[in-house]
């Protein structure tokens, strides 16, 4: 049950939701429809047609103002649509779309407040429903609810001291600001500095941007230049240390602003064109892109370009959709038709902008329009209305404390005391009147305005130099840390290649050391074994053949006894000549290797079970007993290895006589080698005797199968 009702509430909420924003689409159309239809009509002028065609082409862009305000709104909306569960993340999200710059419309963010709220209040999330009620309050002051906004900010300000959250002390400060501007300059100006402080007690750049700009804001507003400009050039330094390219764009749009207050406008209009990279990377669009079009409007108006300012002015009308921004769009449009004399057009604008300030209960946008009603009632001839609006204007500018406002209405009473001949007070008001231009206009304002915006590019410049300066050391002891760290690695890596080809020598050399005692023990063991089984045996026999003889009578079988002694004599000195002429055969040291090599084929061959060619230059070819030696036992293992274990066909073995090396290649096509053969005995040996005659081998098996070995030893001809 609880579910059902909590899935139809859900849906209720989806319907309003899409209801409103079908209604603002609607609402936004009919305004679109009805700009397009009035500005083909001014003052009995016909607009070009392109410049009403480039009206259509810029409101095309208006219904994405609908769902989007910047890059980082749109990412926020999303984040909201995909987490529906009712928990700590979504509060989070609604409340941060609150916060975020360029403001949503207050209807959108009263409708996100109170969802948050509701979620905290549920979950006892303290924190996000203080965070909540920040966003009424600002919703509730853009509907022009002040004392409700005031309400709400003292409920999350008593919440903001018990959770001791300094960020969320900041944006009730900086929102109890928000809410007295256009109603007490110097309450909202105290708000920002408070704010300004907890942002450098934090140590948060980019709040500490947001503040200064605050401060920029109200100054400009309540006229003091000279202080709008110092705050505006410290947003954008604490804008760059933050590196947030929208705090940047926000201060960029006051020194726009500011400059337009003075009479720059090309100074103004050059921070309009720096804004426009910056806005695209943003995604900037909507109520931002309006105000800047109303800064471009409102420089072509200060200086008599009123085509130009209107055609601004009336796309930043179709883009607006808070009381407050259409209200200040229409006070301006008003004032261009005054200034045109188009009085009728004039009057309308002025009143509904003048309805809309009341409603929000802006004392500024107030005060200012009435200046404008006056001047229109004053070139209308209507001198007790001209009057009544410029007194009005001007006690609620004195009370909002904007010297730019009290000018205006002080202008507008003087004009309006000349239209009905009193003009001992049109001389004391005119005189007020030039006496608050020249205040706002003085040279020593804007001579200090100079100077903090030369020191500050000075600033800039020497902190960009000192950047650049950190940055060349940084490479420089980067390189050099390198370069330290490859020299290091290179000499340890030399270090290690030393150490291990040392180690590996030394292994190697074990090695070929321990093969070389091993080949000798073996040889020993097999000379041993050979004189015990054969010729210990046969003289064994002989001895008993003899002891024999000797114990028989005299001439009995001593004949047959001497014979089988003598041909057991002969049988251990055959044992023997066999294993000495293994041990060293005899005709290696008579007739050299090569014939050596030939009679050991000869008798390979007798066998008819392989076939052994030997291949040579010259069979007479000698060289030292050593290097003779070393390559018939080599030759001799390889030859066993072959006859043993490759079931091989046929041995070739072929000797060339090179000026100073002997190559000795040999080949069988048997089975070829294991891949542990390097780890055996066998290979030991050869490798060892190689060494010895400081000679190079190289064995693999060969492509088309079977083993070859290429023996290549330093030597001279014998």
């Amino acid at each position: 049950m609880l579910f059902d009702q909590h899935k139809k509430c859900k849906l209720v909420r989806l319907k309003i939701w899409y209801l409103l924003h079908v209604g603002r689409f609607i609402q936004r159309m009919f305004c679109l429809a009805y700009t397009i239809c009035r500005w083909f009509y001014f003052d009995g002028l016909l607009i070009e047609t392109k410049k009403a065609s480039l009206i259509v082409l810029a409101a095309l862009v208006i219904p994405g103002d609908l769902y989007s305000q910047s890059k980082e709104i749109e990412n926020l909306r999303t984040e909201i649509r995909n987490h529906p569960q009712q928990d700590t993340f979504r509060v989070n999200r609604l409340t941060e779309i609150c916060r975020a710059y360029p403001r949503i419309e207050p209807e959108e963010m009263k409708q996100f407040s109170d969802e948050a709220l509701l979620i905290s209040k549920r979950l006892g999330y303290s924190l996000g429903e203080a965070y909540a009620l920040t966003g009424q309050a600002m919703a509730s002051y853009l509907s022009g609810n002040r004392e409700k906004a005031f309400a709400l900010l003292a409920n999350a300000d008593r919440m903001a001291n018990q959770s001791n959250d300094d960020v969320l002390k900041f944006w009730v400060l900086l929102r109890h600001s928000n809410s007295y501007r256009g109603y007490d300059y110097p309450k909202a100006l105290s708000w920002a500095l408070e704010a300004e402080s907890l942002a450098i007690k934090m140590d948060n750049k980019k709040l500490l941007s947001l503040a200064q700009w605050s401060v920029a804001e109200v100054s400009r507003n309540s006229s003091n230049c000279a202080r709008a400009m110092e705050y505006c050039l410290k947003s954008e330094k604490s804008a760059e240390e933050a590196d947030c390219l929208s705090c940047k764009v926000f201060s960029w749009l006051q020194l726009a602003y500011l400059y337009a207050l003075i009479g720059d406008y090309a100074k103004s209009n050059e921070y309009y064109e720096k804004q426009t990279e910056a806005i695209s990377l943003l995604g900037f669009n909507g109520s931002f892109v309006a105000h800047r079009l109303n800064g471009l409007g409102e420089n072509y108006r200060l200086t008599g370009n009123y085509p130009e300012a209107l055609h601004y002015y009336q796309q930043s009308l179709a883009l607006h959709h808070g009381l407050y921004s259409q209200a200040f769009v229409e006070s301006e449009i008003a004032d261009v038709y005054v200034r045109t004399d188009s009085l009728p057009l004039a009057f309308r604008y002025a009143f509904s902008s003048l309805r809309k300030a009341k409603q929000i209960d802006n004392v500024f946008l107030e005060s200012s329009v009435c200046s404008v009603i006056s001047r229109a009632y004053h070139k209308s001839g209507v001198p007790d209305s001209a009057f009544y609006y410029a007194s009005h204007g001007l006690v609620k500018a004195k009370k909002v404390g904007s010297l730019e406002i009290i000018r205006d209405n002080t202008l507008a009473l003087a004009n309006a005391y000349a239209l009905m001949g009193d003009f001992k007070n049109t001389y004391d008001y005119h005189k007020q009147y030039i006496h608050y231009r020249d205040t706002m206009l003085d040279a020593g304002v804007k001579n200090k305005m100079a100077v903090l915006e030369h020191t500050f590019a000075l600033e800039k410049k020497q902190s960009e130099i000192v950047s650049l300066s950190q940055q060349k050391d940084a490479q420089q002891n980067y390189l050099i840390a390198i370069s330290a760290i490859l020299i290091l690695f290179v000499v340890a890596a030399m270090e290690l290649f030393r150490s291990n080809k040392q180690k590996t020598k030394y292994v190697h050399d074990r090695q070929l050391l321990i093969s070389t005692v091993q080949a000798q023990e073996d040889e020993r063991k097999r000379i041993a074994q050979d004189l015990h089984d054969e010729l210990g045996a046969v003289l064994s026999i002989a001895r008993m053949h003899i002891v024999q003889i000797r114990d028989e009578e005299e001439g009995s079988n001593l004949k047959a006894g001497l014979q089988q002694a003598c041909l057991l004599t002969e049988s251990a000195l055959s044992t023997m000549r066999k294993i000495s002429h293994e041990l060293m055969p005899p005709q290696l040291e008579e007739f050299g290797l090569i014939k050596t090599l030939r009679a050991i084929a000869t008798q390979v061959n007798d066998t008819r079970q392989i076939e052994m060619e030997l291949i040579a230059d010259d069979d007479s070819q000698r060289w030292s007993i050593t290097v003779e030696r070393g390559l018939y036992r080599v030759c001799m293992e390889m030859i066993n290895n072959t006859l043993k274990h490759a079931h091989a066909r046929h041995i070739l073995i072929q000797i060339r006589q090179h000026p100073e090396t002997i190559l000795l290649t040999y080949q069988d096509d048997g089975t070829g080698l294991p891949e542990t053969y390097t780890t055996g005995q066998g290979f030991r040996n050869i490798e060892a005797r190689m060494n010895i005659l400081s000679g190079t081998v190289q064995i693999r098996n060969q492509p088309t199968g079977g083993f070859s070995a290429v023996l290549n030893i330093p030597t001279t001809p014998a």
